[in-house]
């Protein structure tokens, strides 16, 4: 039996993984003047134990389509171009996890070719618009704390309480990170305000110095419901919970 335990040990703990991608050029268009505007993303996974569970491969690339569009609600004249699908499988012992991502250039149009979608197609593509998670939703760029870095995210899969969002890391490639819906924060563009505190605002926060507390200047760089992202002076990013901080207190006038 202990021959058997340790025969099947090493395959349990193993691991590896393994990527594939191709690009469908369909853009054929030719003489219109068009504007590419952004990227629309889409993202699925699939767990599989000895080859149990999870979607099949054509409906889990299916799937990631159909998010990428459900998260990117296309305007009339607008169309998705140059679609690029990455497969990545990762294997530890028996567990395997096959994840998927769309990516697609949303073009706008010259106003000369009329573009429409009835209403039946877009319907197709509606869930989006239900499928909202603490204030989060598909698509929504939002802001991320990894080892005292901010990043620009996008939001390709939401859950009760976590997210997966994809993003450019230092060197400038696409990364996917799977981290709780509370480590995502809004930024300044959102124009988001929660109890009482909006991006930008000056705080004070309590730093433990000597066995005393010092009221530190800081300012808020993103927040959530349950969070804040603050710059404090020499001490650079924090992630802080409302009770760590208070507002200025008013200068008294003369």
């Amino acid at each position: 039996m202990k021959q058997l335990s340790f025969f099947i040990l090493p395959f349990l703990l193993a691991s590896c993984a393994s990527h594939q991608g191709n690009i469908n050029n369909t853009h054929t268009r030719t003489g219109e003047n068009y504007t590419y505007v952004d990227l629309a993303v889409g993202y699925s996974k699939a767990t599989y134990v000895f080859g149990i569970g999870g979607l099949n491969k054509d409906m889990l690339f299916a799937e990631a389509y159909r998010n990428m569009r459900m998260s990117y609600p296309l305007e009339p004249n607008q169309t998705l171009e140059n679609l690029v699908v990455n497969s990545k499988r990762t294997w530890v012992g028996p567990v395997l996890k096959h994840e998927v991502i769309t990516i697609a250039d949303v073009v706008a149009w010259d106003n000369n070719l009329q573009i429409d979608y009835s209403d039946r197609y877009l319907n197709q593509f509606s869930k989006n618009k239900i499928l909202s998670t603490n204030d989060f939703k598909l698509n929504d760029q939002v802001l991320m704390l990894d080892q005292k870095e901010i990043y620009s995210v996008r939001i390709v899969s939401l859950s009760d309480k976590n997210a997966v969002v994809f993003y450019n890391d230092k060197e400038g490639d696409f990364q996917l990170k799977k981290l709780n819906l509370s480590k995502l924060y809004w930024g300044e563009d959102a124009n988001k305000q929660y109890n009482d505190y909006k991006v930008g605002d000056g705080v004070m926060f309590k730093k433990h110095v000597q066995q005393e507390f010092e009221d530190i200047e800081a300012f808020i760089r993103g927040l959530n419901q349950e969070k804040l992202l603050v710059f404090i002076q020499g001490l650079g990013l924090r992630s802080l919970e409302y009770d760590d901080i208070k507002k200025p207190d008013k200068k008294s006038e003369n």
